[in-house]
């Protein structure tokens, strides 16, 4: 079956992508995550959620190698990471025990490999490497237990 060229372009995207972030995950880690104003962004990211609001399970996709929320991963009795790219998840779960590690390829949506629900599913900065953004909030939002959030 002969592909599109559209889906081969798409395919070249994403390899370059993984690519990208594997060569350049230390790298990025350093820059990104020390950046100031990404501190200032998840602290008032966990500011928004109402005080009587249960995180004891937060889901955290494309969390890269540290979790989004660290304030969070202390409350929270299960804190899973879902990214892409090993070599973050290998970092971020030596670092921290308590995270639990799903490698799944973002695009997928409809085959991501959990069952269970969260309480929170939060998510930085992926949206616009996707080719289908609306899929993967779909299957997300079918993850949030009632009154949980995204």
């Amino acid at each position: 079956m002969k592909q599109s060229k559209s889906t081969g372009e798409d395919a070249l995207k994403s390899k370059a992508w993984f690519e990208f972030f594997e060569r350049h995950g230390v790298e990025y880690e350093r820059d990104f995550y020390a950046h100031p104003r990404w501190d200032a962004y998840r602290t008032l990211a966990a500011q928004l959620l109402p005080s009587d609001a249960s995180c004891s399970r937060v889901l955290d996709v494309a969390s890269g190698p540290l979790p989004s929320l660290p304030r969070l991963l202390e409350k929270s009795s299960c804190y899973v990471c879902m990214d892409g790219i090993f070599s973050h998840l290998a970092r971020l779960t030596s670092r921290h025990l308590k995270c639990m590690a799903v490698q799944v390829d973002l695009e997928a949506a409809n085959h991501l490999p959990l069952s269970v629900s969260f309480d929170l599913v939060v998510t930085f900065g992926i949206y616009q490497y996707l080719k289908s953004p609306a899929s993967l909030i779909k299957r997300l939002i079918a993850l949030i237990k009632p009154g949980g959030y995204l």
